[in-house]
């Protein structure tokens, strides 16, 4: 009788492993958000155990699905991670201001299930390449605000056709704003103030009929405002 509660008992244990197991997030998304980490901390000259770091709880030998600013899908069974709160990550002082590239960011690309992704307020340096965004088709909440991005919007961005809240304001991006953003049909939020595009607003922004926000202002837009902004029956606010 002993023996058998023995192997009933071991039975249960490796069940509940297994079934543990299943229900931790997968090792791919766990390996690129460790080495993220790695980057960071290597980029920021910070330590790892420093509780304002705010990713001291991420570690290979836990379930990242427990990690702060980490939420995995609770439908799926492999648990794949779909939201990163990572803003305010780089600490600031009146006397230093530390900024990191883009390139840390590079590991992230990889968790292709990730529909909300928040990396504002880091002080990020450098131009967005394109690539980084290609495969993360399933984006519904994109926020790169309060950093240091430089250049244009990359095309594929406007190829995420599922982001609904679109925010890279307070940044240095430049050039003309493409009439592709037509093709975000589900935005509801649009803020790109605080930026150096010029150029003129294009017409097709009028096509965008969720919007229910949009911010453009402190640029340095040439013309007129769009005839076409007064079709954005949705839009509440804008300027």
């Amino acid at each position: 009788m002993a023996k058998m509660n023995l192997s009933l008992f071991r039975l249960l244990m490796i069940f509940f492993f297994l079934f543990n197991l299943c229900l931790s997030c997968p090792g791919d998304q766990k390996q690129a958000l460790v080495q993220f980490k790695s980057l960071f901390v290597k980029a920021t000259n910070s330590s790892a155990d420093d509780p304002l770091f705010g990713l001291y709880s991420w570690n290979s030998s836990s379930d990242c699905c427990q990690w702060e600013r980490v939420i995995c899908s609770t439908i799926s069974q492999s648990r794949p991670v779909i939201a990163l709160y990572l803003d305010s990550l780089v600490l600031m002082s009146f006397f230093e201001v530390t900024t990191i590239s883009f390139r840390v960011l590079t590991p992230l690309f990889g968790v292709t299930s990730l529909m909300i992704l928040d990396i504002s307020s880091n002080n990020i340096q450098g131009e967005i390449p394109g690539h980084a965004f290609a495969n993360l088709t399933k984006l519904v909440d994109l926020d790169m605000k309060h950093n240091n991005f430089t250049g244009s919007i990359p095309p594929q961005v406007f190829r995420l056709r599922s982001l609904r809240f679109l925010d890279m304001s307070s940044n240095e991006l430049t050039g003309d704003l493409s009439k592709e953003v037509s093709s975000l049909q589900n935005l509801r939020e649009l803020s790109l103030e605080d930026n150096r595009f010029g150029g003129s607003i294009p017409e097709e922004i009028g096509n965008l009929s969720k919007l229910q926000q949009l911010s453009l202002g402190e640029n340095i837009f040439v013309g007129g405002i769009p005839s076409s902004l007064v079709s954005l029956r949705s839009c509440k606010s804008w300027t």
